[in-house]
């Protein structure tokens, strides 16, 4: 492999200043200029897909730590027992609370077809579903935990199923929260801005990377 610092190399061969971002971030801020976390203070971009993805935005600046990985959610360990993930270690959130993390839980099934079955009222769906919802919401309780914000977006192709999903991650994440009946509980709100989240935080990016 190359090491390469990608925004110099371009911006000297460019001529032009290059910022580079990860997908959690634009999308993070993408959401909380124009989407579902519009005058949020403090706000948590939250992308199930095939692993999962974040970025938090506070008082209009991204927040990406000393070193960079800052809202990398997906790798909060949750059962260091737990099945390997993709990068090594085992038990990160994203094993279980993914689309890939339903698929296990389902026994190989397809996540669609368990949100379909789920939808039409199958008890064994459902009860998958509860599974994969309550996996879900112990991350969003650690986030919470740990930052307090006031607005949580959940995006990904699994936001695709709010209608089914969310009531029922709701549930279990008030269940799982510190001190659920002493705070303000943060919205949980579904994406607005789809698949054009990360091509809009990009737009975005150069006026807000030093904001």
């Amino acid at each position: 492999s190359v090491d390469v610092a990608v925004g110099p190399e371009l911006s000297q061969r460019l001529g032009r200043h290059v910022y580079v971002d990860n997908d959690g971030n634009l999308a993070a801020l993408a959401e909380w200029r124009y989407g579902a976390a519009r005058g949020a203070k403090n706000m948590w971009m939250v992308t199930l897909g095939t692993g999962i993805g974040g970025g938090n935005v506070v008082n209009g600046v991204v927040q990406r730590g000393v070193n960079g990985f800052a809202g990398e959610i997906g790798h909060i360990v949750v059962n260091p027992d737990g099945p390997r993930c993709t990068c090594g270690r085992k038990g990160c959130w994203e094993v279980y609370a993914s689309g890939r993390g339903l698929r296990m839980l389902a026994a190989g099934e397809a996540g669609e077809n368990v949100i379909a079955r789920a939808r039409n009222g199958d008890a064994d769906a459902v009860t998958v579903l509860e599974a994969w919802a309550r996996w879900v919401a112990i991350g969003l309780s650690n986030i919470t935990n740990v930052s307090d914000p006031d607005v949580i977006v959940i995006g990904g192709g699994v936001s695709e199923a709010a209608d089914v999903v969310m009531p029922i991650v709701q549930r279990w994440f008030v269940e799982t929260l510190y001190s659920p009946e002493q705070r303000q509980h943060p919205a949980l709100r579904v994406a607005q801005l789809g698949e054009h989240a990360g091509a809009i935080g990009a737009a975005l990016l150069p006026r807000f990377a030093s904001a």
